[in-house]
């Protein structure tokens, strides 16, 4: 689907009344929390940290509340 809303996991959802329901998530839900690149020359590698993008945290958050397990 082209977005991730609330209401596909949590059962008895029900939107605020003459709002629409906004997607907890409205794109790609990948992510990399780090990549080694080789580093050439006999040199270390390179690490690179990113930490969870905000959407994609609530979302996870959401997910292990709310969905079957």
């Amino acid at each position: 689907g082209e977005a991730f809303y609330l209401s596909q996991v949590k059962r008895g959802y029900r939107p605020k009344p003459g709002r629409p329901e906004r997607p907890l998530l409205d794109r790609l839900s990948l992510h990399a929390a780090s990549v080694r690149l080789p580093r050439f020359e006999g040199g270390e590698d390179l690490t690179i940290e990113a930490p969870l993008p905000a959407d994609l945290d609530r979302t996870l958050r959401q997910l292990r509340r709310w969905a079957p397990r």
